[in-house]
This record gives structure tokens, C-alpha cells and sequence, in this order.
């Protein structure tokens, strides 16, 4: 695991590129070097910072080799005999860099599909005299790029250091900002900063001081399979993705997605892992006493980190000057103090990360089994039978008034949008409609069999992407800590995918099939979905809102939203989501010195 930089330029720039490889330290603490290579007219450099997991000492980079070839990557290959297959040579280490490497030597057809893991990588071709970028399928690991005129080529794991050494003007649209808004992060189509490109996932860019090329080698869509049995699937995959030259452990929640993990890992395949759990002052928000059970039940070595409310004010101030971007999920404040806790004993860890996405988790699964049965004017009877139920039940994340109102609020859509309005929390504040029309306009759908594979399809293209994957990449590698997220597994997506969602989803239960693994050791089949979230109310009254307040002259979408919560008498948690949305991006562009533009 490391992060990466690099540039091309007309002279020679060694203060530059050691500037860009310092930047990204956090990302490898192991160990950063840099180089440059001269062809022709123009130089290329190379930087990275790694982090030793597998091939410790094989793995060292930027990679070189006599015919001039060079390589930096950023990740982790998992079933490496798949990748052994198309290498015309017997290769004694298991670094999955050397791998690498010799395989983009060899496959110049750029066939990457191949490839099972999470990566980004850049590769210079000493063949052709080509740059090739790539990221894997689902966009697990972030790859960021420019082009210009003093600077055919740059790139980067983060934004930051584009903004830091000066590569990009700092300029930010309204349109960017409509779209973190609503979708909670940049999307695939949609960036940060007018001059910075995220790299799709699933997609390389070949690039020659003559040529630039984007082309995508992976689309997810649904498929057929095979009768493959899941537990056994995932023991195969678990058994490859705790493979290491260090300890590997284990982020345990105590939900279904994590404790099928830890059963696999410690009763099926019979590795001592250690589990890391977060527990909340909160009871409404502590799911650590599962976690314990779990524990017990599997025998494993467990260790509970507390997070108190008090620590949000620290804890958000530290994260703040960090972030590479603004991250819109406000459950990265207790993620990243985990994963600074965890960082100090381990290297790597197992996270649950997907499980929703691949097998149906969220309510708007649940909500496509509901809506053709409810029509919209019984919108008010259901709003006020949901109040009875908050008031009774205190300890839910988000009160069921608040989910009752999203689902009416996307009910009158269709062909997707729905779901889009369902996983949105900003849609009042922004003309959502057309935004989310024509991002829907450029996904593939067209393998959907039914409206819960599109959901699926979805989901994996955008809350997966905007949220899980850029949350998990940041708070884990601030750190220097390699998440490696199991259900993401090439394996575990093309079972996935071969499945028809409405399977896997009741009125009152989703994820069936991890139910049906999970029953095998524990009852927590038969619990609900809670989600991870934290209390950050005080927080919220004493910072984020004077904060707020003190730009909102300068932004119409800033006031309309602090009006419609000075309105109410107490302002509920997607209202506090809305105001950590708000809160991460303004400040963010303050820190950094970045200009919004109209």
C-alpha cells in the first residue's frame, strides 16, 4: 500500500518531485524514494511512498529495470495465481508489485481485467514511450490527473499535494459544489476542481507526448453464474486477503458484514486475527456490546476504543487540516480516530466494506419492495404514525419520521432516480432533478433484469463510490493503514452480480444470504440493520453552525439551508448530516486556499 506522484516536464525537476513524494508520506510511512528519467525532450518522474504488507523488501519502489520500465503502484493483487497465468516467467516472491510489473510488461494489449484487487497504478512503457494509468474496477484506491501545457502529465493518490505544489489554480465551480452536495463526494463524472481528473474506475489512460487515450476495460453489469456456494467462497477469499508479511487483523462492528469475517477467518480457516471495535458514550449509537459477544462466541483477541463526545472538537480540527478533499459522510470523524488507534498496532486490517452494496443492505431496498403498495397521499398518515414510533423508540441512528419523509420525497420518480433521492439527504436545497437525470444518463443499466438491480447498479457506481470507498481510503491512509475491504473481491463481485437482488431483500430484512452464513454461529441473522454514525450534536451548536453562519451572505444554497433548520425547534440527524456536508466543504476550500467560482 503506498501513495503515488509523478509528472512529466520539459527539465529536470528533482526539488518538485521530492516536494510530491514528501506530500503523500502518511500515505507509506515505510519507506519514499523518487525517480527521474530523461527520453528525448522530456523528463519523467516517478515518486512513492509505500507501506510494506506483502514482499517487503521485492516490493521497493518506484521499480525499475535495465530497459528502462518503471513502475509505482499503489495497493494490493489478490489471487495472484490468476495473474501468474499471463507471465511468460517464473517469479520467486510473493510481492504482488513485482507481479505487477511483470505482467504490464508483458500484456501490452492492456487487457487489466485480469487484475484482482484494489490498485492504481503508473507505468512507464520503455517500449513505446507511454504512460499508463489505471485504477481497479470499482475505484477502491483513488488516482487523480491533470494535463497541461508546462505539465503534459500529472498524477497523483491525492488532490492535495496538485493544490500544495501549485499544479492546479485552485478554482472550484458551483456545479462541483452542487454535486459534492447531493451526492455527499464527487462522483464519477463530476470533479472537485475544474483542473484536476479523478480517473474512473475501471478505466486507463495511455498517454504519449504526441497522444492521450481514455478507455475503460471493466463496466460493472449483471450477469449469469455458476451454483457457487457463498461461505465457501468467502473462505477462499479471506483465506488470499490474509496472506502477508505482517499481522492482517480485523475491524469488527458487531453488524452481520464484519462477524461473518471474523467467523470465517478464526472458526473456518483458523487464523488468530485481532479484532478492533469503536464504542460511543451514545447508547443509541454503540453497537460495542455485539461486538464483544462476537468476540466471545469466536474467541478472538479483541480490543474496544472509546470515543467520547468531547473528542469530535479534536478530533475534527486534526482531520480538517488533513483531508486530501472534503468527505461528506460525517461518520469520517469516529472512522478515522479508529483507524489512528488501530494504525499504532497494526499495519493492515479486514473491513466489511460493500456488503451493502453487493447484497441489498440498505433501506432503499426495502423501500423498492414498498413504494408500488403506497401512494403518496398517505404521505401525512404515515409521517405522523412514524413520529408515534420515534417517540417510543429512542435508540435509532436516524428517527423513522425522517426515513418515511425520503422515501415519500423520492417516491414520484422512477427509472432510478428514486434511489438516487433515497440515498441523497440534499435534494430540497438544489434542483436535484435534472443533476441526477443526467448522471443517470451516462451509467449502464442495461443489464438490469429488475428496479433491485438497477438499485445495485447504482449503488455501486455511486454511494459506494462517493461515500464507503473515499471515506475508507482516507481515514485509513491518513494513518498509514492498509483497509482491505473483503466483499470487493473480483470473486465476491461476480457472484454478486450474477444474482438477482430481489432475492436477498423482505419488507423487514436485507442481506439474506449473509443472514444465512451468519445463522450458522450467532443470532445477529435476525437483528436490524443499524448503520455507523456517531453523536456530534454539541459539535454541531457550538462550531459547525457558527461556522456556517459566518459564510452564508456569501452563498445563497448556505442561507436557504440554515433558514429551513432555524425554522424548526430542534433540527434532527439528517439535518446534522446536511450541516457536516456543508461544514467539510467550505471549510476544506478555507484551509487550502481554494476559490469558488461561479
Amino acid at each position: 500500500m503506498c501513495g503515488i506522484v509523478g509528472f512529466v516536464s520539459y527539465k529536470k525537476e528533482e526539488s518538485l518531485i521530492r516536494e510530491l513524494t514528501d506530500s503523500i508520506a502518511h500515505r507509506g510511512p515505510d519507506e519514499s524514494d523518487f525517480t527521474i528519467f530523461q527520453k528525448d525532450n522530456y523528463y519523467v518522474h516517478f515518486g512513492s511512498s509505500r507501506l510494506s504488507i506483502v514482499g517487503e523488501k521485492a516490493g521497493k519502489m518506484p521499480m525499475n529495470d535495465v530497459s528502462g520500465n518503471l513502475l509505482v503502484y499503489n495497493g494490493e493483487l489478490y489471487d495472484l495465481q490468476k495473474t501468474r497465468l499471463k507471465i511468460d516467467k517464473n517469479l520467486a516472491t510473493t510481492s504482488d508489485t513485482v507481479h505487477l510489473f511483470e505482467y504490464l510488461k508483458q500484456n501490452s494489449n492492456n487487457n487489466l481485467s485480469d487484475l484482482n484487487g484494489m490498485f492504481a497504478f503508473s507505468f512507464y512503457d520503455s517500449k513505446d514511450n507511454s504512460v499508463l494509468l489505471s485504477r481497479d474496477k470499482l475505484g477502491i484506491k483513488p488516482l487523480y490527473y491533470m494535463e497541461t501545457e508546462k505539465y503534459p502529465l500529472v498524477f497523483s493518490s491525492e488532490v492535495k499535494p496538485l493544490i500544495s505544489s501549485g499544479f492546479s489554480d485552485k478554482k472550484i465551480s458551483e456545479k462541483s459544489l452542487e454535486n459534492f452536495l447531493l451526492f455527499g463526494g464527487n462522483n464519477y463524472f463530476n470533479n472537485l476542481l475544474s483542473d484536476i481528473k479523478s480517473l474512473e474506475p475501471g478505466c486507463y489512460l495511455k498517454w504519449s507526448i504526441n497522444n492521450s487515450s481514455l478507455k475503460r476495460y471493466y463496466t460493472i453489469s449483471k450477469s449469469i453464474g455458476g451454483n457457487v456456494d457463498l461461505e465457501d467462497l468467502l473462505s477462499t477469499v479471506i483465506d488470499d486477503q490474509l496472506k502477508a508479511d505482517v499481522s492482517v487483523d480485523l475491524l469488527l462492528s458487531g453488524g452481520i458484514d464484519s462477524s461473518v469475517i471474523a467467523y470465517i477467518a478464526k472458526s473456518v480457516l483458523g487464523k488468530d486475527v485481532k479484532a478492533f471495535s469503536l464504542s460511543f458514550q451514545n447508547k443509541r449509537f454503540d453497537e460495542s456490546l455485539k461486538s464483544v459477544k462476537i468476540a466471545e462466541d469466536l474467541n478472538l483477541e479483541h480490543e474496544i476504543i472509546k470515543f467520547n463526545e468531547e473528542q469530535n472538537y479534536e478530533v475534527i480540527d486534526e482531520l480538517m487540516y488533513k483531508l486530501p478533499e472534503p468527505i461528506g459522510d460525517p461518520s469520517i470523524i469516529p472512522t478515522y480516530y479508529l483507524n489512528k488507534i488501530v494504525s499504532q498496532h497494526t499495519k493492515a486490517v479486514l473491513t466489511g466494506d460493500g456488503a451493502d452494496e453487493l447484497f441489498g443492505g440498505y433501506d432503499w431496498y426495502r423501500a423498492q419492495k414498498i413504494s408500488p403498495y403506497i401512494n403518496s397521499s398517505l404521505e401525512s398518515l404515515f409521517v405522523t404514525f412514524a413520529k408515534i414510533i420515534d417517540t417510543l423508540v429512542s435508540d435509532k441512528n436516524i428517527p423513522t419520521s425522517n426515513k418515511v419523509e425520503l422515501f415519500f420525497s423520492g417516491q414520484k420518480y422512477g427509472k432510478g432516480e428514486e434511489v438516487l433521492h433515497w440515498q441523497n439527504t440534499f435534494t430540497s436545497f438544489i434542483d436535484s432533478h435534472s443533476l441526477f437525470t443526467q448522471y443517470l444518463s451516462k451509467l449502464d443499466l442495461a443489464s438490469a433484469k429488475n428496479r433491485y438491480d438497477v438499485t445495485q447498479l447504482i449503488d455501486l457506481q455511486t454511494y459506494l463510490y462517493t461515500n464507503i470507498l473515499k471515506k475508507s481510503d482516507t481515514a485509513s491512509m491518513l494513518n498509514g493503514l492498509e483497509a482491505r475491504p473483503v466483499f470487493l473481491d473480483d470473486r465476491i463481485l461476480d457472484y454478486s452480480l450474477s444474482k438477482n437482488q430481489k432475492e436477498n431483500t423482505t419488507l423487514l430484512k436485507s442481506k439474506k444470504e449473509l443472514r444465512k452464513v451468519a445463522a450458522s454461529f450467532t443470532n445477529i441473522h435476525n437483528q436490524r440493520k443499524q448503520g455507523f454514525s456517531h453523536d456530534f450534536s454539541l459539535w454541531i451548536k457550538n462550531i459547525g453552525i457558527p461556522f456556517l453562519n459566518s459564510i452564508e451572505d456569501d452563498q445563497e444554497i448556505v442561507t436557504n439551508f440554515l433558514n429551513s433548520i432555524d425554522s424548526k425547534e430542534n433540527f434532527n440527524s439528517i439535518d446534522e448530516r446536511n450541516i457536516w456536508r456543508l461544514f467539510s466543504f467550505y471549510k476544506w476550500i478555507d484551509i487550502n486556499g481554494v476559490k469558488l467560482v461561479n
